[in-house]
């Protein structure tokens, strides 16, 4: 009798630490839930901008890994664009902005306009400065760009804006440094030299948990245990 007690003992024992390890578990799934939510407002928006020897510019992002509803909670994917989108199942969003920006290149004129050094017609001209006739067009035009103004008064028009883009998005492993671990990153390239990222976002979606993987299923399977293990204990 005593060897019987002795066993169920121990079985309470072992099935007790069973539930005290799942609640824990839920608790510190709920906890990292909670620190990944709150740390996304600065990693989400966090990316490195570089020039690769190809001329390249490239903006890399470490992957955020969340599931569906976190990624909605934290804004990274909007519900009704993916209803719009017809989207059942998302894997992997990647938000950018950028802008284009072309400084500092010379334009030539289509047709070469006349060129007055001194318009006699009026007596407090600046001699010093060349004038030309209006309407005239102006271009500029390379691989990336192509751009056509009419030069008027009192109103300059453009009359041609035209920016080719070359973009692609990678999802993979990358390096980062000697003895150090990979990361899981998100790296937007573009050919065109004009185009700057200020702004980028990425979530992946992870695999939803099965029905046993939930806390709900643990905390079920801690009850459960919990029941059996009394039932023991006072049985005779």
């Amino acid at each position: 009798m005593k060897i019987n007690l002795n066993i169920r003992l121990w079985v309470v024992l072992v099935l007790v630490g069973v539930i005290l390890a799942l609640l824990y578990a839920s608790g510190s799934s709920f906890k990292r839930h909670r620190a990944t939510i709150s740390a996304l407002d600065t990693e989400s928006t966090t990316f490195e901008s570089y020039r690769l020897k190809t001329q390249e510019k490239a903006s890399v992002q470490a992957a955020i890994i969340l599931n569906l509803d976190d990624a909605i909670a934290a804004s990274l994917l909007e519900q009704d664009r993916l209803k719009e989108l017809g989207i059942k199942r998302v894997e992997v969003n990647v938000a950018l902005k950028t802008r284009i920006e072309v400084l500092e290149k010379e334009a030539e004129f289509v047709v070469p306009p006349t060129v007055l050094y001194r318009d006699t017609s009026y007596n407090d001209v600046d001699t010093t400065l060349k004038y030309i006739r209006v309407p005239s067009t102006i271009k500029y035009v390379d691989e990336w760009a192509k751009l056509y103004a009419t030069v008027d008064f009192p109103v300059s028009t453009f009359d041609t804006i035209i920016f080719w883009s070359a973009p692609e998005i990678t999802l993979g492993w990358q390096k980062q440094g000697f003895m150090k671990r990979k990361q899981r990153s998100v790296i937007y390239t573009n050919e065109n030299p004009y185009v700057i990222v200020t702004d980028m976002k990425n979530v992946i979606i992870e695999e939803p948990k099965k029905w046993w993987q939930t806390d709900v299923a643990k905390v079920s399977a801690g009850v459960i245990i919990f029941e059996v293990a009394r039932n023991l204990l006072i049985s005779k």
